[in-house]
């Protein structure tokens, strides 16, 4: 049943250009970017923190969009050498690989780069609605310990991860995959554990389990999962099942990473996976899912604790604070990125990123799109995935945009999303100095901004 509820709204005491909701991977980048185009910005922020999936999620490491050197964020090349130079991160940045970092500084990091170029932070504020006029946003309402708080802007930046602006303003838009009852991408709840005698995990590994393991080193790396039976791990998961002390859900994806940048005897895992969520915007599937996961992590921790010498004094020191969701809502943009563009390694003239990443589907047990590309292959995302249609003072970016349940797979990962959000705010400032639309704005000269400020881009042949 629908019913009208009327509630006392907060005037906020200040106009912003520019409003960027969700203050994630894509949207700390879009603000800062934004602000540093000379733009009144506002992040606004459910949690408490800056980074989202990187760091209230959790998602360490940082995978690498394997296109060689080149980075297209230039916010995202200052923000890996602040935390090189500070001695966040496991080793110096080579190129477009797989980066560990410590998802605690990178908080730390983040929030400074932001308050240096000028960007106001409003934590604690949860996304409620839009107020919309002729098809431009007016204002947001935001949930806070004020109350429903009314803050007028100019334009707006969904970095929300689920399109939550979009959604509400009408935006058309597609969750889920379509050849499978529109079930999401599996979720997951990160956790950490501490107090790991690595070494001997390490000789467990190498003489027990026959992986190339080196006993001397503070470092490792485990992986499981049901199908991959010849895996070095794949009997100790059975030895557990078959003991009780794991459930066979619990094994479905396990993966574990360490690094000097989270401290000594650290490691993070990239795991459980909700068995039951299949659906990543329903709020009570995810939160079933946030428990069963939590519950799972428990038992894999115990199963460690019993089965692999180095874990028996080891504690949970943390679990992530967001759900690791993979994919959700995607909205319908201007342009709709296609698995046939992946699979042509399309070129884009207004192109505003650049990867090699493979489909990365969690959940399916086949991949049915060719994933292998050679080297100097890669694809680019236009600027029109980010265009929602409808509102014309929008942007989306993150895993949000535009594209097709198995193309998003390849470019929901954190350094296109930076990619993104640095587009979006450059973009949005764009349409407000042109007095235009978002969908007016030209992708090339985003682009050519981009590399102004020292963003680089593979070449084009």
């Amino acid at each position: 049943m629908n019913s009208t509820v009327t509630l006392p709204v907060v005037q906020h005491s200040k106009h912003y250009d520019i409003v960027v909701v969700g203050g994630g991977t894509a949207g700390a980048v879009a603000a800062i970017a934004a602000a540093e185009s000379g733009k009144d910005v506002l992040i606004v922020e459910r949690g408490y923190a800056l980074g989202g999936s990187a760091t209230l999620a959790q998602v360490t490491p940082l995978m690498g969009t394997r296109i060689g050197k080149y980075r297209n964020s230039y916010i995202g090349i200052r923000l890996q050498n602040m935390l090189e130079e500070r001695g966040y991160t496991a080793a110096p940045w080579a190129g477009c690989d797989k980066t560990l970092f410590s998802p605690v500084t990178l908080t730390v990091v983040l929030e400074e780069m932001c308050v240096n170029a000028g960007v106001e932070l409003l934590y604690g504020a949860s996304y409620v609605n839009s107020v919309t006029e002729n098809g431009r946003i007016q204002a947001v309402l935001v949930q806070t310990l004020e109350g429903l708080v009314r803050i007028d802007t100019s334009f707006v930046i969904d970095a929300t991860g689920d399109a939550q602006v979009a959604f509400t303003c009408g935006c058309p838009f597609e969750a889920g995959d379509p050849e499978n009852n529109n079930e999401n991408q599996n979720m997951s709840l990160r956790f950490a554990v501490g107090n790991i005698d690595f070494k001997r995990v390490n000789k467990f590994l190498k003489e027990e389990c026959g992986e190339d393991a080196d006993p001397e080193s503070e470092q490792t790396y485990m992986a499981h999962e049901w199908k991959s039976t010849s895996a070095p791990l794949y009997n100790l998961f059975c030895k557990g099942l078959e003991n009780g002390d794991i459930e066979r859900a619990d094994g479905v994806y396990f993966q574990s990473f360490t690094s000097k940048a989270f401290g000594r005897g650290v490691m993070y895992f990239n795991c459980p996976e909700a068995p039951r969520c299949r659906n990543t915007t329903d709020s009570i599937a995810v939160s079933q899912g946030v428990a069963d996961c939590r519950a799972s992590a428990v038992r894999v921790h115990r199963f460690l604790q019993k089965y692999v010498p180095g874990f028996e004094d080891s504690t949970i020191i943390s679990f992530a604070q967001l759900a690791g969701v993979r994919e959700s809502r995607r909205i319908v943009g201007e342009y709709w990125l296609t698995i046939e563009d992946y699979n042509a390694r399309a070129k884009f003239p207004d192109a505003i990123a650049q990867s090699a990443y493979p489909i990365d589907v969690h959940g399916k047990a086949v991949l049915v799109h060719p994933n292998d590309f050679a080297p100097g292959e890669f694809f680019e995302i236009p600027y029109g995935c980010l265009v929602a249609k409808g509102v014309d003072n929008l942007l989306v970016a993150g895993r949000c945009s535009s594209a097709s349940f198995w193309a998003q797979s390849a470019i929901r990962i954190q350094l296109v999303c930076h990619a993104f959000g640095e587009a979006a705010g450059i973009a949005a400032a764009m349409a407000l100095d042109l007095n235009c639309a978002a969908a007016k704005v030209d992708g090339a000269s985003v682009r050519a901004e981009m590399i102004a400020r020292g963003g680089t881009f593979a070449p084009v042949d």
